[in-house]
Parts: structure tokens; C-alpha cells; sequence
């Protein structure tokens, strides 16, 4: 046992899940390019992850009545998802992989790139054997062969140790400043508030018992279903929640209020939800 709140099952558990919620992210957001889980800041693969490991906990509650996870061991599990998830996902791993190749198979005579940018990137951070690079863009090539990971080890080596220290120093910066703002300003972090409220006791949280939630967690759930119904069947009228879908800025049309030019406003449940675990305060000054 690490300690009487980190425990080895909590990080097995986490570590037999980080594999399979990378793999996840990827699908989602870089082969159907839809949902987006790691764009904002809580992300919904791991709340997911989350929901699914507390019903299994009540379940073995009732079953054992002994040794369930406790608040702590789900919120360890918790850290460890999101940032590997983090990693992995927008904006991070997701698009530092497709770069590495990137201007030397794109590279023209048009664009010039052979002499404007392949002589200022390092070798060991690229990628530019073109023959390797043709089953990357182009497909039906077995990835798992000597030539091929041979040319990819070496980048991948160093982007890993490059990506480890960066992280190194975010979590000495984080620790620089937690004490000033958790125990001197008592920051409430409105991020981890839900992930809390749902774990406390082990799932048995005051929170699922509030009617409330209930009903906004029953409305936003059939909207969604809704949305994938209509995708599949597109005679089904739909209600968009796409931040791109209304333009309120049709609506301004003399000056000097015309010159908003385009103005989308967004309508996602998940925003709206998070605004029940935030302080007053704090939605309000938004």
C-alpha cells in the first residue's frame, strides 16, 4: 500500500485504464473527429469512466459490504485519467505526431520547404524517409515492422522526454503555488468539484439523491440520444447545440452594433450543468 488514501489497487485500476481511454480519444477525436472529449477542461471520457467505476463500487458494496473504493482511491484514479488523457488528446500527442512528417511529404517546389524549413529541424525529431512515410498517409501498411518503427524510435524516444520534463515542471509549478491557494486564499478549483461530489463516500454522495440532478442529468441524456438518433435517421427534426449553429449577430444590423459582425452562441447541457456545482460568486462575475 502507497498510503492509506493512494493505494496500489486505485493505480492498477487507473493504469489497466489509461490504455484503453487513450485508445478511445483517439477514435473519437482524430478518426471520427466528433465529441472532443479532451477540449475543455473536464473531461467527459473520464466523468464517464468515473460514473461507470462508482455503480460497480455500490454494486460490491452490497455484494462484500467490505472494502469498496474509497472517496480518495476514485479521485486517484480520476488524476491519473485525465492526465493521460490530457496527453493524448487535443491539441497534445494528437497533433504532435501528424507534425513530425509533416513538411517533408508535403514538401514542394512550389512551397520551397526543402530549403526554407527541412534544414532547421533536427533529425532526431522527425520523420522524413519518404517510402516510411507513404503507409502513414496513405494506409495499407503493417506498421509493425523493423524499417518502419526503427525510423519512428528515435523521435519518439526524445518527444517522451521532452514531453515528461515539461511535465516535470508543471507539477513543480503547480506545487509552488497550491499552498497559497488552496490553504490561504481556499481557491474552490470549480473543476474537481464534480468528480468530489460524486465520489463522497464512495458514491453514496448527498448529490445523487437531489431530484435536480436527476432530472438535468435524465434531460440532457435524451437530448443526446436524440442527436444520435437523428444522425442516424435524418428525417428526425434536431435541435443543434453546436457552437456554430446560431449566429445572433443577423440581429444587429445598424451601426454602431453591426460592426459584431458574427456572433455564435452556444446551448451545451454540460455548461449549463456545470454551473449547479459552481459558487454563486463565481457564475455570476462570469
Amino acid at each position: 500500500m502507497k498510503s492509506k488514501n493512494i493505494t496500489d489497487r486505485a493505480i492498477i485500476i487507473a493504469l489497466f485504464l489509461i490504455p484503453l481511454n487513450v485508445f478511445w480519444i483517439i477514435e473519437v477525436e482524430c478518426v471520427w473527429h466528433s465529441g472532443h472529449p479532451t477540449t475543455i477542461s473536464l473531461f467527459w471520457n473520464v466523468v464517464f469512466n468515473l460514473f461507470v467505476l462508482i455503480l460497480i463500487n455500490l454494486g460490491l458494496r452490497k455484494i462484500w459490504r467490505h472494502n469498496p473504493l474509497t472517496q480518495a482511491e476514485l479521485i486517484t484514479i480520476y488524476t491519473m485519467l485525465s492526465m493521460a488523457s490530457g496527453l493524448a488528446g487535443h491539441d497534445a500527442l494528437a497533433l504532435l505526431v501528424p507534425a513530425l512528417p509533416h513538411a517533408f511529404w508535403f514538401a514542394t517546389v512550389e512551397n520551397d520547404w526543402v530549403n526554407l524549413i527541412q534544414p532547421f529541424l533536427p533529425n532526431q525529431l522527425v520523420v522524413e524517409d519518404l517510402n516510411i512515410l507513404r503507409g502513414f498517409y496513405e494506409g495499407d501498411t503493417f506498421f509493425y515492422t523493423p524499417e518502419i518503427i526503427k525510423a519512428w524510435l528515435e523521435p519518439t524516444f526524445w518527444w517522451t522526454m521532452f514531453i515528461l520534463a515539461l511535465s516535470t515542471i508543471m507539477i513543480c509549478l503547480n506545487i509552488f503555488v497550491r499552498k497559497q491557494w488552496t490553504e490561504h486564499e481556499r481557491l474552490s478549483y470549480p473543476i474537481i468539484q464534480l468528480p468530489l461530489a460524486i465520489t463522497e463516500h464512495g458514491g453514496h454522495a448527498h448529490l445523487f439523491k437531489k431530484r435536480i440532478f436527476w432530472l438535468g442529468f435524465i434531460l440532457a441524456g435524451l437530448l443526446d440520444i436524440w442527436h444520435g438518433l437523428a444522425y442516424f435517421f435524418p428525417h428526425l427534426p434536431d435541435f443543434t447545440v453546436r457552437h456554430d449553429q446560431r449566429d445572433w449577430g443577423i440581429f444587429f444590423t445598424s451601426k454602431p452594433w453591426s460592426a459584431i459582425g458574427w456572433l455564435p452562441i452556444p446551448l451545451y447541457p454540460f455548461v449549463i450543468a456545470l454551473g449547479f456545482l459552481l459558487p454563486i460568486e463565481l457564475s455570476v462575475s462570469i
